[in-house]
């Protein structure tokens, strides 16, 4: 291993717990569901709950962490942070592969990292599922880009069982093996290859089939293709115009006009066809492969969320890894030297990007720390009432399913419970 590949990995992981290691770390809405389900040792595969039914395999990462970790709150905080690390340095790899510069691909990693809305993955303990799913997914392409180029059996395996396992975490994968399917083309796979690239995403793609139509008759708002077209159309420009605009304004909040969305998008097309045949080949496979990856990472939401009115900035880091991408492949015709007006503006941008994750934290640790507050306050009156969240107001939320007290009154059991494990 190269001295530069050294010193990126060091500097992603010191960055990355810098940023997102945060000690005020509180249970929040979905967490107090899964602790329920765990204290209450129901831990089917499909238990009934839709919640956990969209991505079944990861309420037993949370449980392992429940049993061993407890009430010890700032470790689950660690392996947040610990997976978005992870995922940056795998997509370091990523990009070494298709030849970007190795101080480039540390800075558009670093910047994958840091960018601010990845604040909701990384402070909010639940938001694992979202973050084991980008682990999942980008280690995936790894495998298949070493498949190709190595012919390495090992990664044709690990590429197989990753790209199964990434749907079940988080359910945005349904298309992804079609995103492979592209990725074997561009990426100029030999017969052989495409042939057992296709028979394994063929596979995979029935599973997830089968797994949605399972999923169809028990969720609301889960019509598919055929139902709300134009909606579901208009929602994906909207979708996919904010990820990129958020790419460099953080609080963008999302327009409902067609026109600009679709303008928008259409400005886009035409900047990165105009200048496509200026990429290098390696580029040029990138640019087909992250294009195709956030138009596909986009349809499950656009099928499913369309009626919402809000754009969630979990959205938008679904999207990110593909928008990096896109600008590490056009990076290329820059041809970056980092010299040294370069690095300064490549240092300050770190240093925005920080001061903007510290607020997103403050705001984090000031309601984790109100929350904690009353659970103390609580223990006294038997009655958790936190300071802003939703989930226990009455009527709210039928999750806990643990007889007929009071979600308020079963917290606090819970909580004690989870304590004394």
């Amino acid at each position: 291993m190269r001295f530069i590949e050294r010193y990126a990995i060091a500097t992603l992981i010191i960055l990355g717990f810098v940023a997102w290691l945060n000690p005020s770390t509180f249970l929040w809405r979905d967490d107090w569901t899964y602790l329920s389900y765990f204290l209450q040792g129901r831990f089917k595969l499909f238990n009934g709950n839709p919640a956990f039914e969209i991505k079944p395999l990861f309420q037993y990462l949370l449980f392992a962490e429940f049993y061993f970790f407890k009430t010890y709150f700032w470790a689950y905080q660690l392996i947040n942070a610990a997976l978005l690390i992870l995922f940056s340095l795998v997509f370091f790899k990523w990009l070494l592969l298709f030849e970007i510069p190795r101080t480039w691909a540390l800075f558009l990693s670093g910047f994958l990292l840091l960018h601010p809305t990845n604040f909701v993955n990384a402070f909010w303990i639940f938001q694992q599922c979202e973050l084991a799913h980008l682990l999942l997914l980008m280690s995936a392409c790894v495998c298949l880009k070493l498949f190709l180029t190595q012919k390495s059996t090992v990664a044709f395996a690990l590429f197989s069982i990753l790209l199964f396992l990434q749907h079940f975490f988080f359910p945005n994968g349904l298309f992804y093996p079609i995103l492979m399917l592209i990725g074997s083309f561009v990426f100029k796979a030999s017969k052989s290859q495409a042939v057992s690239i296709s028979a394994t995403c063929t596979i995979v793609f029935i599973f997830f089939i089968a797994h949605a139509a399972f999923l169809k008759g028990k969720m609301q708002g889960t019509s598919l293709l055929h139902n709300d077209i134009t909606l579901k159309l208009a929602y994906l420009a909207r979708l996919i115009t904010t990820s990129f605009i958020r790419l460099g304004f953080f609080n963008f909040s999302s327009s409902s006009s067609n026109l600009f969305n679709i303008s928008f998008l259409i400005a886009v097309a035409a900047l990165l066809v105009t200048t496509f045949k200026k990429l290098p080949t390696a580029s040029r496979a990138l640019t087909l492969f992250a294009v195709a990856g956030l138009l596909l990472s986009s349809l499950t939401l656009a099928m499913t969320r369309y009626q919402q009115p809000e754009i969630h900035y979990y959205y938008t880091t679904l999207h990110l890894p593909f928008l990096v991408m896109m600008l590490g492949a056009y990076s290329t015709i820059l041809k970056f030297n980092f010299l040294r007006w370069q690095t300064v503006a490549g240092t300050i941008t770190i240093i925005a990007l920080l001061t903007v994750d510290f607020a997103a934290r403050q705001i984090f640790s000031s309601r984790n720390k109100a929350n904690q507050q009353q659970m103390e306050l609580a223990k006294k009156t038997g009655q958790y009432a936190p300071a802003d969240d939703p989930f226990f107001l009455p009527n709210n939320y039928d999750f806990f399913n643990a007889g007929n007290e009071e979600e308020a009154t079963l917290a606090v059991k819970f909580f004690h419970q989870l304590s004394q494990e």
